[in-house]
């Protein structure tokens, strides 16, 4: 096995050393091949039971007999070591004796499907250089092989061999044992088997439900893992395969240990028992799944599905046909895993996570998953063995494989997409395992594929939902646009029934494919108005340009993420303002800020365009309006009706009497006289005078309504900048029928004392002070006030305080204060560590606010533990403890102010990440959240 070269990199130490950790496992390179290997096993357990099969019962000796007799007449039949004999059977023992027959011949073992068609299969055999043919009786009289080729029947009887005949010799460990797509040496098989066996002490007391055909990849653990610990296969009729009622029957009849299959073919099996509320046998003690995306989910069911609590394992491999190479143990689920990560390499493999320029990505960041070690080491004189490039600091061969893959801080790798499953949108891949994980996120969804169709650059998802769902295809579609980038929207999607399986159990995405329908174009937003259709790279040159000169680049891909080029969200919205005035192009406001690029602002115009409009009117105060509509005239002046305040409900508890957020006493409300709106008098008319307010006395009671009225309709979502402008300068939140009328003048702090707070999107490099830090986190602290009774600085509604402050500081980034996560302690007016490696994924936060996540120097979370005000107000409490968030926050930024530090409020993010992060349990929620570091200095 080649030795890594440690060299510098440019990954801050503690990624490197935990890099280093990952790939340090190592354990004894296996020397002898599979073959020597499995008849040291036989010997050693001879009386072992090795097999149960409809009909047929062997120990290891009577396998190892069974296996030397099919040998001996392959080398009758001219065979040789080094040659490669076609195993053509249907599933059942005889692909295990015929496998293990072909390589104690000293042959390759080449599966080849016997289904396949006659051109297909011959041609397998044939560009392999197949020297012969192990098959089963009945097969040989449906199909055929080539004339040359010697076809031999595993199931016939043969003559007797002694059972001290060795397997062939001339053969050793570097060389090809197996071929799929690619040839496997003897030592990967060898090496990804016992180490499996290894982890979890599989062992003579073991039993296996093999269920792969020879011809999948699963088969190389199945045919030879269990074999080689003493443990027993069992195989079941191959028409009971995808029937869950007969593979729960297998499962409980022979007492099985150890399931091993793709998650979907287990999913199969705990949908079974849910309908018929079933469990699984209390003899199965690990669950192995591998080769396919692990839902968390499904890890869930198996531990309900089970009388005690069996290990769950999630394996992966560095080629489609090759053996496994890492392995997660699951304990648990982190919240905000969307996949199981496939875990670290098995020993004696190594891991690299490359960019496309091969250089070692960051934790978090996504680059093609490299696999060196075993993995990357050719059979010795194989041809097409898949191609290795150095790594480029070490020098160490790596295998490239065709996955993508980030780090996680606790040392695990995330598989985030497969090129297979990739759509190109102008020469831009992008992954569908994102569509697919968001899908499968819907509480309507049991199951979802999405699949690449048409041309590479369309999808098509498959969605099967659970028993009572009526989530319909407008739905589903609904739920992605708020998931994932409108480039990743399927363009059709099917909702039925399960899905289809290949015939190892994994999802048949190249059916799905071949039974999609031509896809249809996602609808976009209807247009104000329709015009003669647009050249696409006209109108994305003008677009460009305009991009170009607003946020003062000098130029700008369609796809480039526009936050990457430095724009805020501020910037954002002064280009969706610049486009409409410019160019007629209307801006979907929301859709600019989720995805910023110039291909989404042009890609909901191709076709259509709007004429440059004129400026919007203001709409009157009550009124909303949809955006392009004119608003109707305002009404005539004249008095508003007072209004009488509805009492509080009887089943709250009134707040403290101190607290401001405390809901008004009931009792008899005066009436106030409202003023009529102001109108300026019409050239030569007398100014307008109130009416004198009515005598003063009690209003009578309005009986409450024995029927609640309707809910108010929600005004519709202005998405035009020109409309959402216009509402914002209308100042809808101000009485403006009181403009003309007479008060009493105010006082308060100069104008310089109130503009003194921002909101800051950007930040230096350098790292903030821990003093000034401490300076703003104890404006949240605990003081007693004139009587010795707890104060904050801000109110809190019965004075609950339920509301918690929690800091994680990015790594060097605050001096004299280590990174991870903390908590803001009110009481002791201290700072507690939680965990010193805690870390957040940027993709929790929006995108776009994550530009300014990766620069800030801390963040701070608002969490409401919700049991500490849930008691005293029922279902307002979380309405108080958003105003008390509120308080928070103003009075942070207003600390803000004074210590150098620059805050960044911001208010949507997954907060599931946070759960861990911070030890939080289900009594907490997540409310708000601030972004903090040395403000940069921008020009004006």
């Amino acid at each position: 096995m080649t030795s890594a070269r440690p060299t510098p990199t440019l990954l801050p130490a503690d990624q490197r050393e935990l890099l280093r950790m990952m790939n340090d496992r190592t354990a004894p390179v296996p020397a002898h091949t599979l073959t020597a290997q499995l008849a040291d096993a036989a010997r050693t357990h001879d009386r072992a039971l090795a097999l149960v099969a409809p009909g047929l019962t062997l120990s290891h000796a009577e396998l190892d007999a069974r296996a030397a007799a099919v040998a001996a007449r392959l080398t009758a039949a001219g065979v040789i070591p080094g040659d490669r004999v076609a195993l053509a059977v249907e599933y059942g023992w005889e692909q295990v004796v015929g496998a293990l027959a072909a390589l104690r011949a000293g042959a390759v073992c080449l599966p080849v499907a016997p289904g396949l068609p006659r051109p297909a299969r011959w041609q397998h055999a044939t560009r392999a250089g197949a020297t012969a043919v192990l098959t089963q009786s009945w097969l040989t009289q449906r199909i055929d092989w080539p004339q040359e080729l010697p076809v031999l029947s595993v199931d016939e009887p043969g003559p007797p061999v002694p059972p001290t005949t060795a397997p062939a010799d001339g053969r050793s460990a570097t060389d090809a044992a197996y071929r799929l797509d690619a040839p496997v040496s003897h030592r990967a098989i060898t090496t990804a088997a016992l180490e499996i066996d290894r982890a979890f002490r599989v062992g003579p007391g073991d039993r296996l439900l093999a269920l792969a055909p020879a011809d999948s990849p699963l088969a190389l653990y199945e045919l030879f893992g269990p074999l080689l610990a003493g443990a027993a296969l069992v195989l079941t009729r191959d028409i009971d395969l995808r029937d869950p009622g007969a593979l729960h029957e297998a499962l409980r009849t022979h007492g099985v240990t150890l399931w091993h299959s793709p998650p979907a073919l287990l999913g199969l099996l705990l949908d079974h028992l849910a309908d018929r509320g079933g469990k699984l046998p209390e003899s199965l003690r690990l669950v192995l799944l591998g080769g396919e995306r692990l839902d968390p989910a499904l890890v869930r069911r198996v531990r309900e599905s089970a009388p005690h609590q069996p290990a769950v394992a999630h394996l992966s491999s560095a080629t489609p046909s090759g053996p496994w190479t890492t392995c997660l143990e699951t304990g648990d689920l982190a919240p905000e895993w969307r996949s199981v990560p496939v875990g670290a390499p098995l020993p004696n493999q190594r891991a690299h996570i490359l960019s496309e320029t091969l250089r070692p990505c960051p934790v978090w960041v996504t680059g093609r998953l490299h696999y060196g070690g075993v993995a990357a080491e050719p059979p010795t004189g194989e041809e097409h063995a898949p191609a290795t490039v150095p790594h480029p600091e070490t020098g160490e061969p790596l295998l490239r494989t065709g996955l993508f893959a980030r780090l996680l801080p606790e040392g695990l790798i995330d598989v985030v997409g497969d090129e297979t499953a990739r759509i190109s949108v102008r020469d831009r891949p992008l992954n569908l395992q994102d569509t697919e994980t968001a899908l499968a996120a819907h509480e309507d969804v049991h199951s979802a594929v999405v699949v690449p169709v048409g041309r590479g650059d369309e999808s098509l998802a498959r969605v099967r939902l659970h028993p009572g769902a009526t989530a319909g295809p407008d739905e589903l579609l609904a739920h992605l646009r708020r998931k994932v980038s409108p480039y990743l929207l399927p363009g059709h999607i099917e909702v039925g029934g399960p899905l289809p399986l290949t015939r190892d159990g994994r999802v048949d995405r190249a059916r799905v494919t071949a039974e999609a329908p031509a896809p249809a174009a996602v609808p976009a937003a209807a247009p104000a108005a329709s015009a003669p259709a647009r050249d696409e790279a006209e109108l994305l040159a003008q677009v460009a340009r305009v991009t170009c000169r607003v946020l003062g680049i000098g130029a700008v891909e369609p796809d480039m993420n526009l936050l990457d080029a430095g724009a805020t969200s501020v910037e954002l919205v002064r280009l969706a303002t610049a486009l409409e005035e410019e160019l007629g192009l209307d801006t979907d406001i929301e859709e600019l800020l989720a995805f910023p690029s110039v291909a989404v602002i042009v890609g909901r115009h191709l076709g259509r365009r709007t004429a440059p409009p004129a400026r919007d009117p203001l709409p009157p105060a009550s009124v909303a309006f949809a955006p392009g509509s004119v608003p109707p005239a305002p009404p005539a002046p004249g008095p508003v009706p007072p209004v009488s305040a509805p009492p509080a409900p009887a089943s709250v508890p009134p707040a403290s009497e101190s607290s401001p957020l405390a809901p008004p006493a009931p009792g008899p409300v005066p009436p106030t006289p409202v003023p009529p709106a102001s109108v300026p008098p019409a050239s030569g008319a007398a100014p307008h005078v109130p009416p004198a307010p009515p005598a003063p006395g009690p209003v009578p009671p309005i009986p409450a309504p024995s029927v609640p009225p309707a809910p108010r309709p929600q005004p519709p979502l202005l998405t035009g900048i020109g409309a959402r402008q216009a509402f914002k300068d209308a100042h809808h939140g101000i009485r403006h029928e009181f403009d003309a009328t007479d008060g009493v003048a105010l006082t308060g702090p100069d104008d310089h004392h109130l503009t003194a707070r921002r909101s800051h999107h950007r930040f230096d490099p350098g790292p903030v002070a821990l003093p000034d830090l401490a300076a703003l986190l104890g404006a949240l602290r605990r003081v007693r006030g004139p009587g010795g009774e707890p104060k904050y600085a801000y109110p809190s509604a019965g004075s609950a305080y339920p509301v918690q402050t929690y800091l994680l500081v990015h790594p060097g980034k605050v001096t004299g204060l280590p990174g991870g996560s903390h908590y803001v302690h009110p009481a002791r007016n201290r700072l507690v560590s939680i965990d010193p490696t805690a870390t957040l994924p940027a993709d929790a936060h929006a995108e776009i606010n994550r530009a300014a996540y990766g620069e800030a120097a801390f963040s701070l979370y608002l969490i409401a533990a919700t049991d500490a005000i849930t008691p005293l107000y029922g279902d307002l409490s979380w309405d108080f403890t958003v105003f008390e968030a509120g308080a928070m926050t103003q009075l942070l930024m207003r600390t803000a102010v004074g210590t150098g530090i620059g805050l960044c409020p911001v208010g949507t993010m997954d907060p599931a990440p946070l759960r861990r992060a911070f030890a939080l349990t289900d009594r907490h929620r997540f409310v708000h959240a601030l972004l903090g570091g040395r403000p940069r200095t921008e020009a004006p």
